[in-house]
């Protein structure tokens, strides 16, 4: 599957914005980047080509009206499928599992699993669904990225990159 992850970097140009997402994201099969676990392969723009009225990257600062919007539409597939997630899981059966924890039978169940999924997303880790992910602080929270657009927004970019999982 294909998933459009919004990567937030700080860059000088589109061109370094690009440089950034690919470096910072693990683009490069040298180990020197932070591919996640959950993607066998990545690729800026791919199913997502010229995402930005023709472009890969976008800097916020041309067009605060777009980047937000970007943003705020990420951000709800996320949340969706976060009350997915809280729908699916079973917390009753994460709390079974762990009062009859087995070393040596461990539990295979999809309500635990979308337990543990549901988790990740809360405390902000990157996964198939964070769609929004800062790449200059590592975190799917909005925050460190909301302080760089304070102190400097001209040098705040988004760039759209395709993982595959």
């Amino acid at each position: 599957m294909h998933t459009l992850q919004i990567m937030l970097v700080e860059a000088d140009s589109a061109e370094d914005a690009i440089g950034e997402a690919e470096a910072r994201s693990g683009y490069s099969s040298d180990e020197s980047g932070n591919s996640p676990d959950w993607s066998d392969w990545h690729v800026v723009g791919g199913r997502w080509e010229g995402h930005f009225e023709g472009s890969n990257a976008l800097k916020y600062a041309d067009n605060l009206t777009l980047a937000e919007d970007t943003i705020k539409e990420a951000l709800l597939r996320r949340k969706a499928e976060m009350e997915r997630l809280r729908e699916e899981a079973n917390f009753e059966a994460l709390a079974t599992a762990v009062d009859n924890y087995d070393p040596d039978n461990p539990v295979l169940s999809m309500e635990v699993w979308s337990a543990k999924k549901l988790a990740e997303m809360v405390l902000g880790f990157w996964t198939p669904d964070s769609a929004v992910f800062d790449l200059h602080d590592y975190t799917a929270g909005l925050k460190y990225f909301r302080d760089r657009l304070e102190k400097d927004y001209e040098k705040q970019y988004l760039v759209a990159v395709d993982f595959h999982f």
